[in-house]
């Protein structure tokens, strides 16, 4: 919160005391990348080996250790326009750690796609991007969140496309900023009609506003408001990726740079998820009865769209972008549920970020390789070259054929990710069926059985989804040889992580709800 220190002549400046401790963590990760751009220029020698993953993960990871340290703060900041609370912390915690995983991710990556000299950008994009949506996590002002919520899309925007060399990516890239920069513009207008109908853009204030300068009470004569809270409504529907506004997702996810596609996957919907809920919850609740319907429906389509339409897919990572979609109607029907799904909301919400990072690492870990088919040494070596070529641009055209025999060929990533699917589908012992099962007893606990009978349809369907690919790596055989892996030990690293997370807290999930607790006072 700003204070005004008053000095001794009355004419002087008044100069704002802001409580910097409390906003530390989002000033790691909005000054690590000025600091990373600065010591790149003037020592070139620090882009050598992987010190620029190193420093985003380390930035990344000392975000969320300071986060930790605020974790009994519960007050206002900058005026009113941020907020620290349980909410906000457990949202900075999974963007920061997200963030140090995609950046062990993106370090193999970025190497074997020849963009060794341009892993600063990246690193620096992905650090502006989380702080944007860091913002949006603590938002408590219209304004303030429109910012952030640019600040996040924008450099996602650049990160889509920064794989010059990709067609695909260009395209996806495209499409991307296109249909954002639409939504974007629907969500601004609706921010204009909630201020015309309350006369402020704080949340805290819309909730309570009375009558405004024209007379008029939002509570009562409501067409202004409505209108607006539509929009916006619609504009986050765009940005979590919910039907039938997820047009734009599985192109792009494909397109992407399989590690970008991870953060988008993860951070970026978590982000969004939490800044609509908040919004939903702090401004409008009094409007739950007109809004609800419209969250329930964007629920039942989501749920629908990805599950159903997610099996008539072949390209992996077009199944994972209907698998999110999926994944977005659970987190929808959370915030169908206001008080009662708070932490069935965040629970969700770390559970699937840590889950979808691990699946994308491994399918781009699964094209990272160099199969050994020839027996000479010159032989090999271009069986090796013409691999790699193949291989480093596959991931993106990657079908269920090629996981055919992947059981053999990669057995340890194989592993893993099955691990990983099966949390996604929602099987016991794994963290991804308590996090349907919060979800599912929140609609419960609202009553609205209905939304609850769809949320359970559509696991069973999804999990055929998730089946599919494990049949087709243990069940499927092809004659290819066993292959040499070609990917980073940080990769690795953070794939294993996150399974392990999957099985620990599938196991003995009390540390994340005791972390997700009293999330909503």
């Amino acid at each position: 919160m700003i204070t005004f220190q008053t000095v001794a002549n009355p004419d002087a400046f008044e100069v704002p005391i802001v409580e910097w401790g409390a906003l530390s963590p989002l000033l790691i990760m909005a000054l690590a990348p000025i600091l990373l751009v600065t010591v790149s220029s003037v020592v070139p020698s620090f882009k050598k080996a992987s010190l620029p993953t190193v420093y985003t993960a380390g930035a990344a990871l000392l975000s969320a250790a300071v986060t930790a340290t605020l974790w009994s703060d519960n007050r206002l900041l900058m005026d009113g326009a941020l907020t620290i609370d349980r909410f906000t912390l457990v949202g900075w915690l999974i963007i920061a750690v997200g963030v140090a995983a995609i950046a062990m991710l993106l370090d193999n990556y970025i190497v074997k796609q020849g963009y060794f000299e341009q892993i600063i950008e990246w690193n620096v994009l992905l650090m502006i991007s989380a702080a944007g949506g860091m913002i949006v996590v603590a938002a408590q002002d219209l304004i303030v969140l429109f910012v952030g919520i640019e600040v996040l899309s924008i450099a996602t925007y650049v990160l889509v496309g920064l794989h010059l060399r990709k067609p695909i990516a260009q395209e996806a890239a495209f499409k991307y900023f296109i249909l954002g920069a639409v939504s974007s513009g629907v969500f601004a207008y609706g921010i204009a009609l909630v201020y015309g109908a309350t006369g402020s853009t704080y949340l805290s204030e819309i909730a309570t506003s009375g009558r405004n300068s024209l007379g008029l009470n939002p509570v009562v004569d409501s067409s202004l408001m409505l209108v607006g809270i539509a929009l916006m409504l619609g504009g986050f529907a765009f940005k979590v990726g919910a039907a039938p506004f997820h047009s734009w997702t599985p192109d792009v996810y494909q397109g992407a740079p399989t590690p970008i596609t991870a953060y988008m996957a993860s951070a970026v919907k978590v982000a969004a998820a939490l800044g609509f809920a908040r919004v939903m919850h702090d401004a409008f609740g009094e409007f739950s009865v007109d809004w609800q319907p419209l969250v329930s429906v964007l629920a039942v389509l989501s749920l629908v769209a990805g599950s159903f339409i997610g099996l008539a897919q072949k390209n992996l990572k077009r199944i994972l972008a209907y698998s999110s979609i999926n994944h977005v109607g659970f987190i929808l029907i959370a915030i169908y549920a206001l008080d009662e799904g708070v932490e069935a909301l965040l629970f969700y919400s770390a559970s699937y970020a840590f889950t979808v990072i691990g699946s994308f690492g491994i399918l781009m870990m699964m094209t990272q390789t160099e199969p050994v088919l020839a027996e000479s040494d010159d032989e090999k070596m271009v069986m090796i070259g013409a691999n790699k070529i193949r291989n480093l641009e596959s991931a993106d055209g990657m079908t269920l054929d090629d996981l055919a025999g992947a059981s053999k060929r990669h057995p340890l990533l194989a592993g893993l990710f099955a691990v990983l699917l099966f949390s996604q589908a929602g099987v016991p012992f794994t963290v991804g069926f308590w996090a349907k099962l919060q979800a599912i007893l929140a609609a419960v606990s609202v009553e609205a059985y209905l939304l609850a009978g769809f949320a359970i349809l559509a696991a069973v369907v999804a999990a055929v989804l998730y089946l599919r690919i494990v049949v087709a790596m243990y069940l499927k055989s092809d004659d290819s040889e066993p292959a040499r892996t070609n990917y980073s030990k940080l990769s690795l690293i953070a794939v294993v992580a996150c399974v392990l997370l999957t099985v620990g807290l599938g196991i003995y999930p009390e540390p994340l709800s005791d972390l997700v607790t009293n999330a909503g006072s």
